[in-house]
């Protein structure tokens, strides 16, 4: 589920042409009884996701930056 959930990010901010970080915990994500799956993962994997869009020359943002 976490690498599902990145690539909803990643999705996310390049259709939005925002930065994840910030949005709460989906709930499948936080009912999904495993202590490791926390908002610190959560947010880990929302500051990759943006990373990842900023650097990828494809996304449309490295022209922009």
């Amino acid at each position: 589920m976490p690498l599902q959930l990145l690539s909803a990010y990643c999705h996310f901010a390049v259709i939005y042409r925002r930065n994840p970080v910030g949005l709460p915990v989906p709930s499948d994500f936080a009912k999904a009884n495993r202590p490791e799956w926390d908002a610190r993962l959560n947010s880990l994997l929302q500051e990759l996701a943006w990373d990842a869009v900023l650097q990828h020359p494809m996304s449309g943002f490295a022209a922009a930056t």
